[in-house]
């Protein structure tokens, strides 16, 4: 942006761009001001895959974080974008190995008691 006005300077065009782009972490929200976890999103956060591994439980996971990350925007009003993908990254990192730790117990307490049952049975009826 140019001015013919005597001593003042035009701001740089990296700078303009950089302003006027600044994308806050209210712009990453729904106009209903609830987020959308986007696949784009996922895969920034180097989760994409680990969450399609889920399966159906991805949905599940996928709308926590989401309620969660809204709630953290609106309570961080001035955050930045960038700020914003952080929190996501750590809230994507923290709920998925938490899920992924309640599987390995729930598939660890089903292993023990099948295995209790097969022992049960085998000294019942040999």
């Amino acid at each position: 942006m140019t001015t013919s006005s005597v001593g003042r300077t035009a701001p740089t065009p990296a700078a303009t761009t950089a302003s006027s782009t600044r994308e806050t972490a209210k712009d990453l929200l729904q106009p209903d001001g609830s987020f959308k976890l986007t696949d784009e999103l996922k895969n920034e956060a180097g989760m994409g895959g680990f969450l399609k591994g889920l399966g159906s439980a991805e949905q599940s996971l996928t709308r926590g974080v989401e309620k969660k990350m809204a709630e953290w925007a609106k309570s961080h009003p001035g955050a930045d974008a960038a700020a914003f993908k952080d929190q996501l990254k750590k809230t994507l990192m923290s709920d998925g190995m938490a899920y992924n730790n309640l599987q390995k117990s729930i598939q660890r307490m089903q292993d023990k008691i099948m295995s209790d049952m097969k022992e049960a049975a085998s000294d019942r009826f040999g």
